[in-house]
Protein backbone atom coordinates (compact mmCIF):
# COMPACT_ATOMS: atom_id res chain seq x y z
CA UNK A 1 0.00 0.00 0.00
CA UNK A 2 2.91 2.16 0.26
CA UNK A 3 4.61 1.62 -2.31
CA UNK A 4 1.11 2.34 -4.40
CA UNK A 5 1.00 5.32 -2.22
CA UNK A 6 4.63 6.54 -3.10
CA UNK A 7 3.91 5.87 -6.48
CA UNK A 8 0.97 8.06 -6.73
CA UNK A 9 2.96 10.54 -4.88
CA UNK A 10 5.49 10.90 -7.80
CA UNK A 11 2.89 10.24 -10.30
CA UNK A 12 1.20 13.16 -9.34
CA UNK A 13 4.56 15.46 -8.52
CA UNK A 14 5.44 14.72 -12.46
CA UNK A 15 2.36 15.48 -13.84
CA UNK A 16 2.56 18.69 -11.60
CA UNK A 17 6.29 20.00 -13.19
CA UNK A 18 5.14 18.57 -16.85
CA UNK A 19 1.97 20.74 -16.51
CA UNK A 20 3.77 24.14 -15.26
CA UNK A 21 6.27 23.54 -17.58
CA UNK A 22 3.43 23.59 -20.34
CA UNK A 23 1.97 26.62 -18.94
CA UNK A 24 5.47 28.54 -18.60
CA UNK A 25 6.38 27.08 -22.09
CA UNK A 26 2.61 28.95 -23.48
CA UNK A 27 2.82 31.88 -21.49
CA UNK A 28 6.75 32.79 -22.69
CA UNK A 29 5.10 32.33 -26.56
CA UNK A 30 2.47 34.44 -25.75
CA UNK A 31 4.53 36.97 -24.40
CA UNK A 32 6.72 36.47 -27.05
CA UNK A 33 4.04 36.75 -29.90
CA UNK A 34 2.75 39.65 -28.01
CA UNK A 35 6.09 41.59 -28.11
CA UNK A 36 6.78 40.55 -31.70
CA UNK A 37 3.13 42.40 -32.73
CA UNK A 38 4.08 45.06 -30.18
CA UNK A 39 7.41 45.42 -31.89
CA UNK A 40 5.98 45.48 -35.48
CA UNK A 41 3.61 48.36 -34.25
CA UNK A 42 5.98 50.26 -33.30
CA UNK A 43 7.77 50.04 -36.12
CA UNK A 44 5.50 50.35 -38.50
CA UNK A 45 4.22 53.76 -36.38
CA UNK A 46 8.01 54.95 -36.59
CA UNK A 47 8.16 54.47 -40.13
CA UNK A 48 4.47 56.02 -40.77
CA UNK A 49 6.32 58.92 -38.97
CA UNK A 50 9.83 59.04 -40.75
CA UNK A 51 7.54 59.07 -43.90
CA UNK A 52 5.67 61.82 -42.88
CA UNK A 53 8.80 63.64 -41.44
CA UNK A 54 10.46 62.98 -45.01
CA UNK A 55 7.28 64.61 -46.58
CA UNK A 56 6.99 67.89 -44.83
CA UNK A 57 10.91 67.80 -45.28
CA UNK A 58 10.35 67.79 -49.37
CA UNK A 59 7.30 70.14 -49.39
CA UNK A 60 9.85 72.61 -47.07
CA UNK A 61 12.69 72.24 -49.67
CA UNK A 62 10.55 72.92 -52.77
CA UNK A 63 9.11 75.30 -51.18
CA UNK A 64 12.35 77.41 -50.49
CA UNK A 65 13.84 76.29 -53.90
CA UNK A 66 10.98 77.11 -56.45
CA UNK A 67 12.57 80.28 -57.43
CA UNK A 68 16.45 79.04 -58.21
CA UNK A 69 17.70 77.80 -61.70
CA UNK A 70 17.04 74.23 -62.16
CA UNK A 71 20.47 72.81 -61.58
CA UNK A 72 20.78 74.54 -58.41
CA UNK A 73 17.18 73.18 -57.04
CA UNK A 74 18.37 69.76 -57.93
CA UNK A 75 21.78 69.87 -56.25
CA UNK A 76 20.00 70.69 -52.88
CA UNK A 77 16.69 68.32 -53.21
CA UNK A 78 20.11 65.67 -54.05
CA UNK A 79 21.31 66.44 -51.53
CA UNK A 80 18.85 66.41 -49.01
CA UNK A 81 17.50 63.09 -49.90
CA UNK A 82 21.18 61.11 -49.51
CA UNK A 83 21.61 62.73 -46.34
CA UNK A 84 24.29 64.99 -47.95
CA UNK A 85 25.38 68.62 -46.98
CA UNK A 86 25.90 71.18 -50.48
CA UNK A 87 29.34 72.34 -50.05
CA UNK A 88 29.18 76.00 -50.81
CA UNK A 89 32.83 77.75 -51.15
CA UNK A 90 33.22 81.27 -50.89
CA UNK A 91 36.21 82.76 -53.06
CA UNK A 92 36.85 85.87 -51.61
CA UNK A 93 39.75 89.09 -50.69
CA UNK A 94 39.91 90.13 -47.07
CA UNK A 95 37.01 92.38 -46.80
CA UNK A 96 34.93 89.25 -47.13
CA UNK A 97 36.04 87.68 -43.96
CA UNK A 98 33.19 86.60 -41.74
CA UNK A 99 30.39 86.38 -44.33
CA UNK A 100 30.65 82.24 -44.92
CA UNK A 101 29.85 81.67 -41.67
CA UNK A 102 26.48 83.47 -41.50
CA UNK A 103 25.32 82.54 -44.78
CA UNK A 104 25.98 78.75 -43.23
CA UNK A 105 24.12 79.78 -39.92
CA UNK A 106 21.27 81.06 -42.07
CA UNK A 107 20.63 78.75 -44.52
CA UNK A 108 20.72 75.36 -42.32
CA UNK A 109 18.17 77.45 -39.81
CA UNK A 110 15.95 78.53 -42.54
CA UNK A 111 15.83 74.98 -43.99
CA UNK A 112 15.79 73.40 -40.64
CA UNK A 113 18.67 71.15 -40.76
CA UNK A 114 22.40 71.12 -41.53
CA UNK A 115 21.87 70.57 -44.80
CA UNK A 116 24.57 73.57 -46.02
CA UNK A 117 28.58 73.48 -45.13
CA UNK A 118 29.78 76.90 -46.64
CA UNK A 119 33.50 77.24 -46.88
CA UNK A 120 35.10 80.78 -47.35
CA UNK A 121 38.46 80.53 -49.10
CA UNK A 122 40.37 84.00 -48.58
CA UNK A 123 43.06 85.35 -50.60
CA UNK A 124 44.07 87.76 -48.56
CA UNK A 125 45.26 90.81 -50.89
CA UNK A 126 46.13 88.38 -53.63
CA UNK A 127 45.14 90.50 -57.17
CA UNK A 128 43.41 88.31 -59.61
CA UNK A 129 46.28 87.43 -61.82
CA UNK A 130 48.60 85.84 -58.67
CA UNK A 131 45.54 83.74 -57.50
CA UNK A 132 44.78 82.49 -60.72
CA UNK A 133 48.60 81.58 -61.28
CA UNK A 134 49.34 80.67 -57.85
CA UNK A 135 46.57 80.08 -55.42
CA UNK A 136 43.68 78.19 -57.78
CA UNK A 137 45.15 75.49 -58.04
CA UNK A 138 44.84 74.30 -54.68
CA UNK A 139 40.92 74.98 -54.98
CA UNK A 140 41.24 72.24 -58.25
CA UNK A 141 42.79 69.57 -55.92
CA UNK A 142 40.63 69.22 -52.98
CA UNK A 143 39.92 65.67 -51.41
CA UNK A 144 36.65 64.16 -52.68
CA UNK A 145 34.70 65.37 -49.37
CA UNK A 146 36.01 68.86 -49.36
CA UNK A 147 34.87 69.48 -52.78
CA UNK A 148 32.45 72.11 -53.82
CA UNK A 149 29.19 71.75 -55.39
CA UNK A 150 28.57 75.54 -55.51
CA UNK A 151 31.17 78.43 -55.75
CA UNK A 152 30.43 81.85 -55.40
CA UNK A 153 33.12 83.87 -56.81
CA UNK A 154 34.11 87.66 -55.87
CA UNK A 155 35.98 89.35 -58.32
CA UNK A 156 38.85 90.85 -56.63
CA UNK A 157 38.65 94.02 -57.78
CA UNK A 158 40.02 96.17 -54.78
CA UNK A 159 42.54 94.30 -54.75
CA UNK A 160 43.46 94.88 -58.51
CA UNK A 161 43.46 98.58 -58.06
CA UNK A 162 46.17 99.93 -59.70
CA UNK A 163 47.55 96.67 -60.61
CA UNK A 164 45.58 95.04 -62.68
CA UNK A 165 42.87 96.00 -65.49
CA UNK A 166 39.07 95.60 -66.07
CA UNK A 167 39.84 93.45 -68.74
CA UNK A 168 42.38 91.34 -66.91
CA UNK A 169 39.48 91.24 -63.75
CA UNK A 170 37.01 90.05 -66.19
CA UNK A 171 39.10 87.29 -68.07
CA UNK A 172 40.11 85.93 -64.87
CA UNK A 173 36.99 85.78 -63.94
CA UNK A 174 35.82 83.17 -66.89
CA UNK A 175 38.89 81.55 -66.70
CA UNK A 176 38.07 80.36 -63.11
CA UNK A 177 34.90 79.50 -64.09
CA UNK A 178 35.95 77.70 -66.84
CA UNK A 179 38.79 75.82 -64.53
CA UNK A 180 36.25 74.77 -61.86
CA UNK A 181 33.81 73.03 -64.45
CA UNK A 182 36.30 71.70 -66.26
CA UNK A 183 37.53 69.89 -62.97
CA UNK A 184 33.86 69.42 -61.37
CA UNK A 185 31.29 68.87 -63.92
CA UNK A 186 28.64 69.01 -61.64
CA UNK A 187 29.45 72.23 -60.07
CA UNK A 188 27.51 75.59 -60.07
CA UNK A 189 29.76 78.53 -60.33
CA UNK A 190 27.86 82.07 -59.12
CA UNK A 191 29.73 85.50 -59.31
CA UNK A 192 28.88 88.25 -56.76
CA UNK A 193 30.15 91.45 -56.91
CA UNK A 194 31.93 92.98 -53.87
CA UNK A 195 30.25 96.06 -52.53
CA UNK A 196 30.01 99.66 -54.06
CA UNK A 197 32.86 101.85 -52.30
CA UNK A 198 31.71 104.69 -50.13
CA UNK A 199 35.20 106.92 -51.48
CA UNK A 200 35.75 106.22 -55.38
CA UNK A 201 33.49 106.09 -58.06
CA UNK A 202 36.04 104.60 -60.64
CA UNK A 203 36.43 101.52 -58.58
CA UNK A 204 32.37 101.69 -58.27
CA UNK A 205 32.17 101.48 -62.24
CA UNK A 206 34.65 98.86 -62.97
CA UNK A 207 32.24 97.01 -60.45
CA UNK A 208 29.20 97.72 -63.01
CA UNK A 209 31.38 96.70 -65.83
CA UNK A 210 32.07 93.40 -63.92
CA UNK A 211 28.04 92.61 -63.89
CA UNK A 212 27.91 93.63 -67.59
CA UNK A 213 30.59 91.62 -68.40
CA UNK A 214 29.11 88.49 -66.56
CA UNK A 215 25.88 88.55 -67.77
CA UNK A 216 27.53 88.58 -71.51
CA UNK A 217 29.29 85.86 -70.98
CA UNK A 218 26.52 83.97 -69.33
CA UNK A 219 27.27 83.58 -65.93
CA UNK A 220 24.77 83.75 -63.08
CA UNK A 221 25.60 86.52 -61.50
CA UNK A 222 24.27 87.85 -57.59
CA UNK A 223 23.50 91.15 -57.62
CA UNK A 224 23.10 91.96 -53.85
CA UNK A 225 24.12 95.69 -54.80
CA UNK A 226 20.63 96.21 -55.19
CA UNK A 227 20.75 96.27 -51.53
CA UNK A 228 23.44 98.69 -51.12
CA UNK A 229 22.87 102.33 -50.40
CA UNK A 230 22.94 104.82 -53.49
CA UNK A 231 24.77 107.42 -51.50
CA UNK A 232 27.98 107.27 -50.80
CA UNK A 233 27.31 108.72 -46.93
CA UNK A 234 24.59 105.69 -46.53
CA UNK A 235 27.58 103.19 -47.73
CA UNK A 236 29.87 104.70 -45.49
CA UNK A 237 28.13 103.65 -42.52
CA UNK A 238 28.44 99.95 -43.60
CA UNK A 239 32.02 100.04 -44.26
CA UNK A 240 35.18 100.48 -42.33
CA UNK A 241 37.37 103.39 -42.67
CA UNK A 242 38.86 102.74 -46.60
CA UNK A 243 35.29 103.10 -47.57
CA UNK A 244 34.81 99.10 -49.26
CA UNK A 245 35.89 96.85 -46.40
CA UNK A 246 32.28 96.12 -44.95
CA UNK A 247 31.26 96.21 -41.35
CA UNK A 248 29.30 93.79 -39.28
CA UNK A 249 26.26 95.68 -40.63
CA UNK A 250 27.83 95.51 -44.37
CA UNK A 251 28.05 92.23 -43.43
CA UNK A 252 24.14 91.61 -42.64
CA UNK A 253 23.10 93.17 -45.95
CA UNK A 254 25.36 90.72 -47.47
CA UNK A 255 24.52 87.55 -45.78
CA UNK A 256 20.80 88.76 -45.69
CA UNK A 257 21.18 88.93 -49.93
CA UNK A 258 22.78 85.36 -50.07
CA UNK A 259 19.98 83.33 -47.51
CA UNK A 260 17.21 84.95 -49.54
CA UNK A 261 18.63 83.50 -52.71
CA UNK A 262 19.01 80.22 -51.45
CA UNK A 263 15.73 80.19 -50.26
CA UNK A 264 13.71 81.95 -52.82
CA UNK A 265 12.60 85.15 -50.96
CA UNK A 266 12.31 88.56 -51.87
Amino acid sequence: MKKVALVLVIFIFVLTIIGGNMFWNHKLSKTYADAKVANKTHQDKTAQQEAKRKLQEQSKIDQLTARLPEPLKNKIRDAASENKEVQIMMIVGSDGTGVAEQLQTQLNKSYGFDLFKVNEENVGQSSSLDFYNKQLDSLLSLKKNDQPDVVIYTPLIYNDDHKVSTEDTEAVMSLVNENFKEKYSQLIFLVQPPNYSAKFDYLNDRIDNVKTYAKDQGITYLDYLTEWPKKAKARSKLTTKDGHTPNDQGKKVWTTYLTNYFTSED
